[in-house]
């Protein structure tokens, strides 16, 4: 007998939610750190539940969120994009995942796999710079230990280089004939230890490097 098919390994993206429409449904368990993601992306968010952890309580007004204090009715995703639910019903969720489903609306919901078509990651921030972790659902314990691994290793840093190295390629690209050759530039310095040169405190080696490159590019 074959082995069973695997299942399609999830798409990895970053959405942007600036201006858009999310709804959290519930106001306990997971919500205030879903419901502050959602908010720190921009999203425009509506929160459904008829009463609110002490911490949610504390977030919404700050954040302006909109809170309506009642359970979750189908129209409640009329013009949303994303829905997340932290409620741990599983009958209610699974009507959710129906209404959300009919609508072409994603939606993740807390520690319940099947009624979600997005999966929601563990994440390790160094603004601008966000990797996102997920098992496909298979373990968020794995997750959220491989997280903790990284957060280790990346350098506090390691976000302004990020800002600075924007400055930096905005600064050069009129002096690179074109993309390939914008791109082989940045991809030689930083194997020849840009990033370590920043992240030591020589940012200015770390600009004189940047200038010799580019001398050596006219000379091309």
């Amino acid at each position: 007998m074959p082995p069973p098919a695997k299942r399609p390994a999830p798409f990895p993206a970053f959405l942007k939610l600036n201006g858009l429409h999310c709804l959290m449904i519930g106001g306990h368990g997971e919500a205030p750190q879903k419901a502050e993601a959602l908010l720190k992306a921009g999203a425009i968010l509506t929160i459904v539940a008829p009463k609110l952890s002490p911490e949610l309580a504390a977030l919404w007004p700050k954040w302006r969120a909109k809170w309506l204090q009642e359970h979750f009715k189908p129209h409640h995703l009329d013009g949303i994009w994303l829905v997340v639910s932290s409620l741990t019903d599983q009958e209610t969720n699974a009507r959710i995942y129906a209404e959300a489903l009919g609508r072409n609306t994603f939606i993740n919901v807390v520690d319940q796999p099947r009624f979600c078509n997005v999966i929601w990651p563990a994440r390790v921030e160094r603004s601008p710079i966000s990797i996102a972790i997920s098992t496909g659902g298979a373990s968020p314990a794995l997750a959220a230990h491989l997280k903790r691994q990284i957060s280790d290793i990346l350098p506090e840093q390691l976000g302004p280089f990020a800002d600075w190295l924007a400055a930096a390629r905005k600064r050069t690209s009129p002096l690179l004939p074109n993309l390939a050759a914008r791109g082989h530039f940045w991809r030689a310095l930083l194997e020849n230890g840009l990033a370590e040169k920043y992240l030591a405190g020589e940012i200015q080696q770390a600009e004189t490097m940047i200038q010799e490159a580019l001398q050596q590019q006219a000379w091309k």
